[in-house]
């Protein structure tokens, strides 16, 4: 029994590993417009579209800085054993996600 478990959990990772190593097309950078004064400028990267981490299958969580197949399968493990997260901070409570993985995605985590 046990051998099988450890089987299905090595093709999951695999699969997950897989999906994640699947780089994004190429794309052009557009211009970026002119700031008028008094304007602030954000990053592309900060202004991207948000991932909720309540609903977010594993190539999703893929996404965000510093978490690759096994951290996002754990997280997605997480809120099936714990229920949805009810603010972005609880990412922390998974093993392995600490303070600077949060900061790197803070403003690309939703919850919604």
């Amino acid at each position: 029994m046990k051998a099988k478990q450890l089987r299905l959990l090595s093709l999951l990772l695999t699969l997950a590993l897989l999906t994640c190593a699947i780089p994004a097309p190429a794309t052009t950078p557009a211009q970026p417009a002119a700031a008028t004064p008094g304007e602030k400028i954000v990053p592309e990267s900060a202004a991207g579209p948000k991932v909720n981490i309540n609903s977010a299958d594993v190539e999703t969580l893929c996404t965000l800085k510093g978490i690759g197949p096994s951290l996002a399968l754990r997280i997605k493990e997480f809120r099936e054993q714990n229920g949805p997260f009810k603010k972005p901070e609880d990412i922390t409570l998974v093993r392995g996600v600490g303070g600077t993985i949060l900061e790197w995605n803070k403003n690309l985590i939703d919850i919604k």
